[in-house]
């Protein structure tokens, strides 16, 4: 119970003001939390106590976001920041990205059993994120992207990263739908049980130092629609299961190290497919003819690799074009 009394003074004023009724009774205070983190039954009460010791290790709130909206006078799904579900009536969402927050996650944020999303990237959130947090099985989105957290990735902690490598269990959630590693220093290669994470929609890998192969699962993500894997150290050619996801609408993989041909028909079988970024690798052969058939491709990025060959006219036929960079290459003849 330390973590929870032992912190600084203007904090514990902010959090005794909350519970005036008890302004001065610091051992009820442990009690009620001790007692909560102990509980096998959780309910919309246990979620207030949850946040309230969330914002008990807070140490900074330079625009008293939490302070002034946070008040157990009020009902804490009106709350800034937080979401709760019409049926059960509670807290299924936590948004508090881009406050300029400073402290540290406790452990009693396991007792949000009915959370799904949890967003706190832009903040000064530090230290290492409390085991506990595996209790949290609904959990389907977590952003941490631009904080602080310090040590490895725990075993079970698959959502986000911070050093380290990609825990093995990854593909173990089944309900996974978004999972953005972007911005960390997650070294290894990416695993192949991520194809087990069946119902994943967005992966986002980039910015870390990733190496090896993009393995072939994730061509088996048959729900992917955005996949990211800027700026890592990704080697080896380029893996043609990715181009055969029907459901995807960009594809990153820019500033790596990537080699070989994309395929000939590369976009049979992506109708919907947007975004292509493919720059900066050495990626080498023909532009693939069928890039014709990306009838919705909004920007096309093939820069500062080996291409060769002629720049296909056919490709003045996708009307919903606005950027194409295709400089640093080998092609020849006219430009159409």
């Amino acid at each position: 119970m330390s973590q929870i009394v032992t912190t600084t003074s203007r904090n514990l004023v902010l959090f005794s003001k909350k519970w005036h009724s008890w302004r001065n009774s610091s051992i009820l205070l442990q009690y009620v939390v001790t007692s909560s983190a102990i509980k096998t039954e959780t309910n919309i009460t246990t979620d207030q106590l949850a946040l309230l010791s969330l914002e008990s290790q807070i140490i900074s709130d330079p625009f008293e976001l939490l302070a002034k909206s946070w008040s157990q006078d009020t009902c804490v799904c009106n709350w800034i920041g937080v979401t709760c579900g019409s049926l059960h009536h509670r807290v299924t969402s936590l948004n508090i990205s881009n406050m300029d927050l400073t402290g540290i996650i406790p452990q009693y944020f396991r007792n949000l059993t009915f959370l799904v999303s949890l967003d706190l990237r832009n903040n000064s959130f530090c230290g290492t994120l409390p085991q506990e947090m595996a209790h949290l099985h609904r959990q389907k989105f977590v952003r941490l992207n631009y904080s602080n957290f310090s040590g490895e990735i725990p075993s079970w902690f698959v959502f986000n990263a911070l050093e380290g490598q990609i825990p093995k269990n990854i593909g173990n959630l089944k309900n996974l739908r978004g999972l953005s590693f972007e911005s960390n220093n997650l070294t290894g290669s990416i695993r192949p049980s991520f194809s087990n994470a069946s119902k994943l929609e967005t992966l986002i890998l980039s910015k870390n130092f990733l190496h090896g192969n993009i393995p072939n699962g994730i061509g088996d993500l048959h729900n992917l629609n955005w996949l990211t894997i800027e700026t890592n150290q990704l080697a080896g050619s380029i893996t043609f299961p990715i181009f055969n996801i029907f459901t995807i609408e960009t594809i990153g993989f820019p500033d790596n190290g990537l080699s070989g041909s994309l395929p000939t028909d590369l976009c049979d079988h992506l109708p919907i497919l947007k975004g292509l970024y493919l720059s900066f690798n050495n990626l080498l052969g023909h532009m693939p003819p069928s890039l014709s058939r990306c009838y919705k491709l909004q920007l096309l990025s093939l820069s500062n690799n080996e291409f060769d060959g002629p720049i296909h006219s056919e490709i003045g036929t996708l009307s919903n074009l606005r950027t194409l960079y295709l400089g640093f290459n080998r092609f020849t003849g006219k430009i159409p």
